[in-house]
């Protein structure tokens, strides 16, 4: 995770060529993770009731909640809201105490469409989030199909192949670079940051399991950064 207050990240691409395999590695080192997953391709209790969903997760310390239905995308935003809790806010993730979560909304265009309303409680997110640690991952075929405010306030943006004109030029100008997106092939990326532009890979081993991998400094970085277990360990012992 980029060590930041949170991330609002942007995955974009075709289908068939990585989206998903990337946001679920994504949400994978996660421990609280509230997912819109319209075709079910996500791991994690699937409710069809939000209210239940939000009895759940007022409940435990560490889940994975997940729901179908493109409608309830504000339940689950304020969901998040309600279960994100940081007391040093200037601190970034993860940090004892800090009750960070993630929203993954997948079909975003679906959920949250370019020219409506944007529904308030996910504007909250988007604008507001950071305040309790509530980060936002849209995943997304095309950016022109989802909401300007959702997709100008990325920190982190993921694009697999992309071909129309007119989005190929929206990842080059945020990207403030001519990179090759119109040309990748399946399960390539780019992964673009204010810090710079990186193209990765997926790797995909015999068992079909998905492996994340960058440049050898980017393997090593992932392999000294706290894992799971050790941000549980550390809040045990806080």
């Amino acid at each position: 995770m980029t060590k930041q207050e949170r991330e609002i990240i942007l995955v974009i691409g075709k289908t068939g060529h990585g989206k998903t395999l990337w946001t679920r590695r994504y949400v994978f080192s996660r421990r609280r993770v509230i997912i819109l997953d319209p075709m079910l391709e996500y791991e994690g209790e699937l409710f069809d009731d939000t209210g239940k969903m939000l009895d759940h997760v007022e409940k435990e310390r560490y889940y994975q909640v997940r729901t179908e239905w493109a409608e309830d995308a504000p339940d689950l935003a304020k969901i998040a809201m309600a279960a994100g809790l940081c007391v040093k806010q200037s601190k970034p993730m993860p940090h004892p105490k800090c009750r960070d979560v993630c929203l993954v909304i997948d079909e975003a265009g679906r959920a949250i469409p370019s020219r409506t309303t944007l529904d308030p409680a996910i504007e909250d997110v988007i604008y507001r989030g950071r305040h309790k640690h509530v980060s936002l991952v849209n995943v997304v075929q095309r950016a022109s199909t989802l909401s300007i405010a959702a997709r100008s306030q990325w920190t982190r943006l993921i694009s697999f192949w992309q071909t129309e004109d007119a989005d190929v030029k929206w990842v080059q100008n945020q990207a403030g670079a001519k990179i090759d997106v119109e040309h990748l092939r399946p399960l390539e990326y780019f992964d673009i940051t204010p810090l710079g532009i990186k193209k990765k890979r997926i790797h995909v081993d015999e068992d079909g399991l998905a492996d994340l991998r960058g440049s050898e400094a980017d393997d090593k970085r992932l392999a000294d950064s706290p894992t799971h277990l050790d941000r549980e360990r550390e809040e045990l012992e806080s």
